[in-house]
């Protein structure tokens, strides 16, 4: 079986969160980080994903 690698990206941030979900992409999981215990959402990454990232401005 072969293996498939994704990028992912883990979002600690709630409000980016909403601001990605509002542009179309939704996120596979989730889960607390191990060491911090802090909440996070996965996201797989794309191209159109990047773009998107950098767009984003936390403090508008």
């Amino acid at each position: 079986m072969e293996k498939r690698k994704f990028k992912v990206y883990k979002c600690f941030s709630n409000r980016q969160k909403r601001w990605l979900m509002d542009r179309g992409f939704e996120y596979v999981t989730i889960a607390r980080d191990p060491k911090s215990n802090n909440l996070f959402w996965l996201f797989l990454k794309d191209e159109d994903f990047e773009k998107a990232l950098l767009e984003y401005e936390p403090y508008e």
